[in-house]
């Protein structure tokens, strides 16, 4: 066996700990460590089983991370404090990332990098570690446990190329010893569909199906029950479309993207929410969903997206006043999942101050003295409340980390993408009548088809203050921004970024964290891909 750990600060893997917010960081000295489990079967599938929740753990169990961060810079929500680089990111005009040493983001900038790589070298430990003792193992589980810890190494790689310029390539056939050279994102990417391949390869073998009930165990993605393998497998296409439709950071580079294999994944993705239990001390929590519910300090929804769904003219009005003399508006739309009424008194009363009468409702127009103006773009009217309950349910509950809406459009944007409007239309409509807004229907022939309802049609998308019916393309868009927000991982950032949506001069990834850069005795770099003027709404 050739097993030795690197120190933490230069890739390694740090001891397991079963509770805490990372459950593979060392809590105290007489923890087993990761060498140590990987000497026997059980502790080997123990690591395995981990390798999904330190992922979750390093993207959402902390509110200094890179999820706020996109949030903010994509107009999912807006915040008027400094914490947590909301000020920093969602600033007009928009400013770059600093990433010199003990910068104001410097810890949430490295988190995800942190857990990332971490997990990634643990995966790549714990399969090669699982090969030597596979005799311990029935045939099933051995092919499912493999498959789980590739699926989780897939993703983590995954993940990093997504968000940062580079990246160390680990896999099983990196040495333990071995201190991987940093590699731009799109060999990161491509590493990481390699093990999302096999992971699904393993799934999907008669070795893991033949198994009388093989499936993974609940608590491996902290579901309600197991999940089968053919669910499994539609988990990992779902993120296999995801990753790739994402890599793009402009739409210059849309042509990179193999929207077939998008399309074909997708379809073949999820069926219905992959939903995971949040539960305190678990390490399975997002404690940003509670940091939202404090107040409209921390959150409310800019009009940049949600505007799109009035139909009276107050959201041209809005974008054509200077962002300094901006004022709040009353949106009013057919769309249910906003608050009706034709004044803000009667929007506050649709639904109860905190839980929503339907689960269509996702917005409040929240009480008027709770308002908190002054921020980038001064301000709305309403707040994302879908998950408020997380909050009074001592950050406990049922939250969908994908959801189908999700997958939904990636293949309709594949379909679309490729030609077939046809295709791309009912998955599109699926969404637009479950809201009460009416279907594209056969009506929608060509790329350029409008969304019906003349002037109180939905979207209205802007070109500069000028609103018109939104075409096919921009119904998807819409569609997948109102069912997605606070869902998923920066679905609106990387969305917005190759759709060019995203208001000029916004970073398009994050560089090497310093804290990695320096450990490795490198300088620290400085990224400056930003989007460029022009985006497509004219902001």
């Amino acid at each position: 066996m050739r097993r030795r750990i690197l120190p933490a600060t230069l890739l390694g893997a740090a001891a397991l700990a079963g509770c805490t917010a990372d459950p593979l960081s060392v809590s105290n000295t007489s923890a087993p460590t990761v060498e140590s489990l990987l000497t026997s079967a059980s502790g080997t599938e123990t690591l395995i089983s981990k390798l999904m929740q330190n992922a979750f753990v390093g993207h959402y169990n902390a509110t200094d991370a890179i999820w706020p961060q996109m949030l903010v810079m994509s107009g999912e929500s807006e915040a008027t404090v400094a914490n947590f680089g909301m000020l920093a990111r969602g600033g007009l005009p928009r400013a770059g990332i600093d990433n010199t040493p003990g910068n104001a983001v410097t810890v949430g900038n490295n988190r995800d990098f942190s857990f990332l790589t971490r997990a990634s070298r643990i995966a790549s430990q714990s399969i090669n570690a699982l090969a030597e003792a596979q005799q311990s193992f029935p045939a099933a589980d051995y092919a499912r446990t493999r498959a789980f810890a590739f699926f989780a190494l897939g993703y983590s790689l995954g993940h990093l190329a997504l968000v940062y310029d580079n990246a160390a390539v680990i896999t099983p056939a990196t040495a333990d010893d071995e201190i991987p050279e940093l590699s731009p994102a799109r060999t990161v990417f491509a590493a990481a569909m390699q093990m999302l391949d096999s992971a699904q390869a393993l799934a999907s073998s008669p070795a893991a199906t033949s198994g009388a009930g093989t499936s993974l165990p609940a608590t491996w993605l902290a579901t309600t029950s197991s999940v089968s393998m053919t669910d499994f497998v539609r988990i990992i296409r779902s993120y296999k479309a995801q990753i790739r439709a994402n890599m793009p950071r402009t739409p210059a580079e849309l042509s990179q993207v193999d929207w077939a294999l998008v399309r074909d994944d997708a379809t073949n993705g999820i069926r219905t929410n992959l939903v995971v239990n949040l539960s305190p001390g678990t390490g399975w929590q997002v404690p940003w969903l509670n940091q939202a519910a404090v107040g409209s300090t921390w959150h409310q929804m800019p009009y940049w997206g949600i505007g799109m769904a009035d139909t009276t003219g107050a959201y041209a009005t809005w974008l054509g006043a200077p962002v300094t003399s901006r004022t709040p508006f009353l949106i009013r739309t057919p769309d249910n999942r906003f608050p009706k009424g034709e004044t803000r008194a009667a929007q506050q009363g649709y639904q109860d101050a905190q839980i929503p009468k339907d689960t269509v409702t996702y917005f409040r127009n929240r009480a008027t003295g709770l308002d908190a103006v002054g921020g980038p773009t001064a301000g709305s009217q309403y707040d994302f409340f879908r998950f408020y309950d997380y909050r009074r349910n001592n950050s406990s509950g049922p939250w969908p980390l994908l959801t189908t809406a999700e997958i939904d459009m990636l293949a309709a944007e594949a379909h679309l993408r490729l030609g077939n409007v046809t295709a791309a239309v009912p998955l599109i409509d699926k969404y637009r009548v479950r809201a009460g807004l009416p279907a594209m229907g056969a009506a929608a022939t060509s790329l350029t088809s409008t969304v019906p309802g003349g002037n109180a049609c939905v979207p209205r998308v802007p070109a500069g203050t000028t609103l018109s019916c939104g075409t096919v393309l921009e119904a998807m868009k819409y569609e997948k921004r109102m069912e997605t927000i606070f869902t998923g991982y920066g679905v609106w950032y990387m969305d917005a970024r190759r759709w060019n949506d995203l208001i000029a001069g916004t970073p398009l990834e994050w560089p090497v964290p310093n804290q990695e850069a320096l450990a490795r005795g490198q300088s620290v770099p400085v990224n400056t891909r930003v989007a460029a003027p022009g985006n497509t709404y004219g902001w």
